[in-house]
């Protein structure tokens, strides 16, 4: 019974624990799990600390096979951060051997996913969403796996993959249409692998096969084409159980290296595109654990593409076991090579005049986020320019942009040449350099020590400094330095002459931001052998609004040949100084505290005060001094004889003020002084220099003796003649407004006045003159002019002088009046030189007695009474002239008219000779004519002989009363007798009678008297007739 019993209790212990072992086997078997699943989605999510749903359905086999099948799975992200959820799966199942477990040998029989998405993302704070663990969480003594897998079948259909960095430009989109892997072959350690899909939107297919070797070795041989590109990967990973470890080789080309590159980086910038459009193939081998240190070594890539040759070699760390970042260590040497540096700096949004071939080298060292390229060295060519540089880059990829240190030289032999290919002309040829250093991140790039240096013939130039940080608000502080020794060359060139032998220097500093530069401590000098130019100060900013601040000094020795320069023709050669301070801008530019000073041997010239150059401000308001110590030095310059002014002294000034581009000379003033001088002083204004007839002057001047300063215009010098003169001239505004004029002088003896109106200070202009003019002994005027005049006493003159354009330019209206030893006469009319068909003149002489005018007539004249005379002189067509004239010499009158046809005025200038005589006709009409009454007896040269006694020798004058007590009878007896007496006389003197004359005059002349008397002859009624033609 003990034995029965005891073995009894040993089977039942026994079933009990299989019955306790088989139990939950069972329970799991034939648990319905899709009723569960939102327990187990918890029980999921709470060990791997996500939100995890199971949406549609879960089941779950032990028996015979291991199968798991789940769809509509759902793992969320870590937070709210990450834009979409770790995973999402449509339908998936698993199938594992049971039986191999007892062994540690998992096999996966079959695996199948269906339309389901994968996200892996980091957000902005690096946060991976795939990682579950925190870093440091994990044990570091976790005992290794203690399975081995073997995976026999997968199928992966419609699965897509998306990688979303925190750069983005790495960001990639895998989608899987279909993703095998199957046994092949008898032996259970062969895999054939097939993928077809799309990354990045570009077809994507890998065929291959994958082999087990030993228990964690895999080896593979997969071909791969993804795009242009097509690769092989080739080799093993071992040690598969602790991570593996892998030695893989891989080769690559591709025939659009731009496109394969945008796959890997799709926000690859389209100058990054530009520079890679090419073809590119490469090698690499990938060795290391595929957790923590896998790398990139023997890597060969060239490239060729439009715009460069690219050669890198080296090695790349994928991941390392400090860091989870991608790509954190590289070294790669790379080459680069180009036909034409200018497009590819282009294609980087530079600027770069320079055109040929350059090559550059430089070792790639760093992490994605943290490239740099050490040991740069860079050479470029082209026609006439050699370029040099080296240095270094750092931290290319990182969210801040690269940092630059890079040194480059540029040199020419042919500067003019180099220049001028880059549509940059200019005159000069020879050798340049320019030295400069980079310095800085992208955003706040430097460039420092710059040194350019250009020589030439012609101009030499420097500058050094720098300029940072790049961009917008770039700040530039350079050095400058110029000289030249042909600066005329230079102007020329771009059409601003210059005298040739000009040599200029220039120094300063341009500085300020990129659209604030200012050139500052400018020193500017321009020097020929006789001109020297100095300017300093500041302009800026730099535009069309550069504001100008530049006192300057300047000074010539030959104001003449400077202007010549600058096409102004100055017959005045000057020694000139000036300085000021050129002020505002490029439009409205003036000159402030300007002092010009100019002197040669005729005298100086000063100006001071603001003159403006441009725009607004092209207003001035200058004071002007003149000084000329002996008027006759100008001479050279004026027509009028000016020997005369040889000693007096000029002293003048006015203000120049230039307002809305009309210039105006105010307060026009000046003094004369001098030898003679007692006062001289002028002053006037001028609105409108353009306009003289605007302007007015007055004068006034006392001097020693008339003929001092007037010997030009007759008067002597050997009289001294003190007098005052005054002359004022007065213009308007208005056009047609004439001027005023007037003059006043004054001697000892002598005054005069002339007052009227001008309508131009030319010699045909439209006048209206009246003067006045007195003296006390018209000898003192004949002493004054030196000229002999028939007169003596007091003499008045009084003259009216009008001209009218609008009837005749060359005509005047005259009216004269002249009173003189008790004369007067009177004259009007209209006159023009030379005379012309409608001149006139009418005349009046009047005298109490013709002994008045005998200075003026031949022979000697009683005095029969009172004389007046008057007359007109016409001026007809066809050379022919008319005088009409009366007369009446006390009771004696002749009135007539005489026709004159004869070509005088041409035989007046001399352009006729004198080929047909005179012709002379006309008539003459008195009433009564007694020679007797006019002149005096002839004086008989024999002895005289005494007339008889109760007779007298002369008869009584014409119209005379007999003497008191004298009867009618007796009278007239006396005058019968009188009559007999003469009669007995000769009617013709003895004396030859010369008619030599009559040879060039033709005369047809009639007369007519009342009652003539001559001392031959008495006659009633006489009509007389002259003809003379021909000599008869």
């Amino acid at each position: 019974m003990t034995r029965i019993s005891r073995k009894k209790i040993i089977l039942s212990g026994m079933g009990t624990i299989v019955a306790l072992l088989i139990m939950p086997v069972l329970v799991l078997q034939l648990l319905n799990w899709d009723k569960h699943r939102e327990l187990v989605a918890q029980a999921l999510g709470h060990f791997l600390d996500r939100e995890v749903e199971i949406a549609e359905f879960l089941d779950l086999q032990l028996w015979p096979t291991t199968r798991l099948e789940v769809k509509g799975l759902r793992i969320a992200s870590p937070d709210e951060s990450f834009l979409k959820p770790l995973l999402s799966i449509s339908d998936a199942s698993i199938e594992i051997a049971l039986t191999p477990l007892l062994s540690g040998l998992m096999v996966v029989n079959d695996f199948q996913v269906k339309d389901s998405v994968v996200s892996l993302q980091t957000n902005a704070e690096g946060v991976k969403n795939w990682i579950f663990e925190e870093e440091g969480h994990a044990s570091p003594d976790a005992s290794p796996e203690i399975f081995t897998f073997i995976l026999n079948q997968m199928q992966v259909s419609n699965t897509k993959l998306h990688y979303l960095s925190e750069y983005r430009r790495i960001n990639q989109d895998l989608w899987l249409q279909t993703f095998d892997i199957k046994a092949t072959g008898r032996g259970e350690e062969n895999r054939q692998v097939a993928v077809e899909g799309r990354l990045n939107n570009e077809p994507l297919q890998i065929d291959g096969s994958v082999t087990v070797l030993g228990s964690d070795t895999v080896a593979m041989s997969l071909d791969l084409s993804l795009g242009s590109a097509s690769g092989t990967v080739r080799g093993d990973v071992s040690d598969l159980l602790n991570g593996g470890n892998a030695n893989l080789s891989l080769d690559f080309s591709s025939s659009d290296a731009a496109q394969t590159a945008k796959l890997l980086m799709p926000r690859l910038s389209s100058r990054s595109s530009e520079m890679l459009a090419g073809s590119a193939t490469g090698s690499a081998s990938l060795k290391g654990r595929l957790d923590n240190s896998i790398r990139l070594e023997n890597i060969v890539i060239d490239l060729e593409a439009d715009l460069l040759n690219l050669n890198a070699n080296g090695e790349l760390d994928l991941f390392s076991q400090d860091s989870s970042v991608l790509l954190p260590s590289t070294e790669l040497a790379v080459s680069v090579i180009t036909s034409n540096l200018q497009p590819l700096v282009q294609a980087f949004g530079g600027e770069l005049l320079f055109s040929g071939p350059a090559r550059a080298e430089g070792i790639l060292l760093g992490s994605l986020n943290d490239f740099r390229v050490e040991n740069i060295e860079l050479a470029a060519t082209s026609e006439f320019v050699q370029l040099e540089g080296k240095g270094r880059l750092e931290k290319l990829g990182s969210p801040e942009g690269p940092s630059f240190d890079l040194s480059a030289k540029l040199k020419t032999s042919q500067i003019g040449s180099a220049l001028l290919a880059y549509d940059l002309k200019l005159p000069i040829d020879g050798s340049a350099e320019a030295s400069v250093r980079v310095t800085g991140m992208s955003r706040d790039l430097m460039v420092e020590d710059i040194n350019i240096k250009l020589f030439s013939p012609t101009l030499r130039f420097s500058a050094s400094g720098k300029i940072g940080p790049m961009g917008e608000n770039a700040q530039y502080d350079l050095f400058f330095d110029a000289d030249t020794k042909n600066l005329g060359m230079l102007t020329e060139f771009y059409g601003f002459d210059l005298p040739k032998n000009f040599e200029s220097i220039a120094t300063g500093r341009l500085v300020g931001g990129k659209h604030d530069l200012y050139l500052d401590g400018l020193a500017v000098g321009l020097r020929s052998k006789k001109t020297l130019l100095q300017a300093t100060g500041s302009i800026g900013p730099l535009g069309k609004s550069a504001v100008f601040k530049m006192p300057f000094e300047t000074r010539t020795t030959e104001l003449s040949q400077l202007l010549e320069f600058f096409g102004v023709d100055s017959p005045i050669s000057a020694e000139v100084s000036a300085k000021g301070i050129v002020t505002g801008t490029k439009r409205d530019l003036s000159i402030e505290g300007l002092t010009v000073d100019a002197r040669n041997n005729i005298g100086r010239v000063g100006l001071s005060g603001a003159l403006g150059l441009s725009g607004s401000q092209s207003d001035q308001d200058l004071a002007m001094e003149v000084m000329i110590p002996d008027l006759s030095k100008l001479q050279p310059f004026v027509s009028y004889p000016l020997g005369d002014y040889s000693g007096i002294r000029l002293n003048a000034g006015a203000e120049v003020k230039r307002e809305n581009g009309r210039v105006r000379l105010n307060h026009i003033s000046g003094i004369l002084s001098g030898k003679g001088i007692r006062v001289g002083r002028f002053s006037g204004q001028l609105p409108d220099v353009k306009n003289l007839r605007t302007g007015s002057l007055a004068v006034d001047l006392e001097v020693d003796h008339l003929g001092r300063l007037g010997q030009s215009l007759g008067l002597s010098s050997d009289t001294l003649v003190p007098g005052r003169l005054s002359i004022s001239v007065t213009g308007s505004s208005k056009e047609d407004a004439p001027f005023l004029v007037r003059v006043d002088g004054r001697t000892d003896s002598m005054e005069l006045s002339m007052s009227g109106k001008l309508t131009s200070l030319d010699a045909t202009s439209d006048l209206e003159l009246k003067s006045w003019f007195s003296v006390t002994d018209a000898q003192d005027l004949a002493n004054l002019f030196q000229v002999d005049l028939p007169i003596d006493g007091p003499l008045k003159m009084q003259i009216g002088i009008v001209r009218d354009k609008k009837i005749d330019s060359k005509s005047l209206e005259t009216d004269i009046q002249v009173e003189v030893n008790e004369i007067r006469a009177s004259a009007d009319g209209r006159l023009s030189w030379p005379l012309q068909v409608g001149s006139y003149l009418n005349a009046r002489i009047e005298t109490s007695s013709i002994k008045n005018l005998g200075r003026w007539l031949p022979g000697d004249y009683l005095d029969p009474g009172p004389l007046l005379i008057d007359g007109k002189l016409i001026y007809l067509p066809s050379d022919e002239h008319q005088a009409d004239f009366s007369a009446r010499l006390g009771n004696n009158d002749l009135t007539g008219t005489i026709r004159v046809k004869a070509d005088l005025m041409d035989r007046f200038y001399g352009q006729k000779e004198l080929v047909t005589p005179f012709a002379l006709t006309g008539s003459f009409q008195s009433s009564r004519l007694n020679l007797m009454e006019i002149f005096p007896a002839p004086v008989k040269s024999e002895p005289t002989v005494t007339p008889r006694k109760g007779f007298d020798a002369v008869a009584p004058a014409s119209g005379s009363n007999p003497k008191k007590g004298d009867s009618i009878e007796k009278s007239n007896r006396k005058q019968k007798t009188g009559r007999k007496k003469e009669s007995q006389e000769p009617l013709f003197s003895a004396e030859p009678f010369v008619l030599d004359w009559l040879d060039s005059v033709n005369v047809d002349l009639e007369f007519g008297a009342a009652e003539f008397i001559s001392r031959s002859a008495r006659s009633e009624n006489l009509n007389a007739t002259i003809k003379i033609e021909d000599k008869i």
